[in-house]
């Protein structure tokens, strides 16, 4: 699996960068399989059948994208990335993207146009997307983990968005001085690191770190970070 044709596609605006959630894997992949346990249950009608089939692919589809560090509101391509995001060939995306096609026939149409072969299609290659989305190793949440290291002795906490806005722009908002004074100066080295190759998937590791430099030197950190900031991690 490479992301050079999932950068091409951000490149061209079709997918967005945007630095994976722990928070947001771990739920995705949880409402797939619960979706795909109830697209098997026999009491219920095809309609409602295909209905949880289609969402649990979808859902465990966006996973896969997501744990790549991209996202899209686009239902079809996220199910035609499969071939970059899983590996998976054309003979299973397309069965995805056809009962995407069925599914807005039936949404917005009213045409429900799906047999037990399709759904059994459908329930086969989402067991193959969950088989190999389950296998992800899912990444640490520098981001999450920066916010409750710099929030700990205060009562408002620094949140998520506000970090990674500072960090694409080098500009810390006022009231936010203090938290990034502790996250300069007592976070762990490894969580800083960790930190900027994460924000960095959504611009470039070394502009994130040279903005990352330009706040700790308008803060007048204690901390010698110039070292950390470009050494990138391996």
């Amino acid at each position: 699996m490479t992301s050079a044709n999932l950068e091409r596609l951000a490149a061209a605006r079709q997918l967005k960068a945007e630095p994976p959630s722990r928070k947001e894997l771990e739920g995705l992949v949880r409402l797939g399989r619960a979706r795909l346990e109830g697209a098997r249950k026999p009491d219920l009608a095809l309609e409602a059948r295909f209905d949880l089939g289609y969402g649990a692919a979808h859902a465990l589809s966006l996973a896969a994208l997501r744990w790549h560090g991209y996202r899209s509101e686009n239902r079809y391509l996220v199910f035609q990335c499969l071939q970059h995001t899983l590996g998976l060939g054309a003979e299973h995306w397309r069965v995805l993207a056809l009962c995407h096609e069925r599914r807005n026939a039936a949404e917005y149409g009213g045409d429900f146009q799906v047999d037990e072969k399709l759904m059994a299609e459908l329930l086969k290659v989402t067991d193959g997307v969950l088989a190999k989305v389950s296998k992800l190793k899912l990444p640490p949440d520098f981001v999450a983990m920066a916010c409750t290291t710099a929030s700990v002795s205060y009562r408002e906490a620094l949140r998520p968005e506000e970090l990674v806005q500072s960090l694409l722009t080098g500009k810390v908002p006022k009231n936010r001085h203090a938290h990034f004074h502790v996250l300069l100066d007592e976070a762990p080295v490894p969580l800083l690191k960790g930190l900027l190759e994460q924000v960095g998937r959504q611009a470039t590791y070394e502009q994130v770190a040279r903005n990352f430099e330009r706040v700790a030197n308008d803060l007048t950190s204690s901390r010698n970070l110039r070292a950390l900031l470009f050494d990138r991690p391996k």
